[in-house]
């Protein structure tokens, strides 16, 4: 992960809600931050970051597709008039 944000930038990163978090299953976040799940860890992380600054305003309206750092991951992003909502993209 270094490597990918180690660059000028600019980067977005997509912050989940608090929600997000509390549907994870029990031990989620503990389990990612042992140092043998650091792949993972990153993955997540980088799953969750854009190497564009993508403002609310730039996303047209409707879902887009949006690819993350991690590339082999993409992002349903929803613009409408109630605000952006992202989800995953498949």
């Amino acid at each position: 992960m270094q490597l990918a944000m180690s660059g000028p930038g600019p980067f977005t990163v997509y912050a989940p809600v608090n929600d997000a978090f509390a549907a994870l299953p029990d031990g989620t976040v503990e389990t990612l931050l042992k140092p043998e799940n650091k792949g993972q860890l990153t993955n997540v992380l980088l799953y969750h970051v854009d190497d564009r600054k993508l403002m609310a305003g730039m996303i047209p309206a409707g879902s887009n597709y949006f690819k993350p750092i991690l590339a082999s991951e993409r992002l349903c992003i929803t613009a409408g008039s109630d605000g952006v909502m992202i989800a995953d993209g498949t």
